[in-house]
């Protein structure tokens, strides 16, 4: 069951590691516990979501509060791949500033999931997607998790506390967001809704 799956990866002793805030909105162990809570008790519904494309893994909707997963997406997909998990943990940081009821603006939003799914995949050992990055950085999924990784490792983010101010720090990843076809359109300006859980 997909949902287990799930539960199981928020118990991950690796998302300690992952200790930042966006704008105030903390995005921590902790929080991922509370996110973990929710689904266990249902305040999270876990679902297929058909209108998920092949290979987009997983999506998060404040408005159901409902984590969605790509049709055909097995709890096995989920408990034996890491990019498949960090893509989990990019949904969960949104419910994660949905639940705190901390609006975020969009760009700011994905940036930090983003920066979430980064540092997952590097804190189980996937160095190689530094070089991915690096090579298809001309690329827009290639430019995203490029701009996102200088975020990490300009701010020492594996193993420290990190305070995060979208103006400041991550511009260059919010861009790179914007201007992948998934995000077109959307303005710097936008803001989150958060409705809470």
């Amino acid at each position: 069951m997909v949902k287990q799956a799930i539960l199981d990866a928020l118990d991950d002793d690796r998302l300690r590691i992952i200790d930042f805030s966006m704008d105030g909105s903390g995005i921590n162990r902790s929080n991922f516990s509370r996110i973990r809570d929710a689904i266990d008790n249902g305040d999270i519904d876990v679902t297929e979501d058909n209108a998920l494309p092949a290979g987009a893994a997983a999506s998060y909707n404040d408005n159901a509060n409902v984590i969605g997963y790509e049709p055909g997406l097995t709890a096995n997909d989920v408990s034996s791949s890491i990019s498949t998990r960090a893509v989990i943990m990019h949904e969960c940081a949104h419910a994660i500033v949905d639940m705190n009821q901390h609006s975020l603006r969009v760009l700011a939003d994905e940036a930090a999931g983003y920066i979430v799914q980064i540092m997952y995949r590097l804190i189980a050992g996937q160095s190689f997607i530094r070089t991915w990055a690096e090579e298809n950085k001309t690329t827009p999924d290639g430019r995203i998790y490029y701009e996102a990784i200088r975020v990490v490792d300009a701010r020492s983010m594996l193993g420290h506390c990190v305070i995060l101010r979208s103006g400041d720090h991550c511009e260059k990843l919010m861009k790179a967001v914007q201007e992948h076809p998934v995000y077109a359109g959307t303005r710097m300006d936008a803001y989150s809704r958060c409705n809470g859980i």
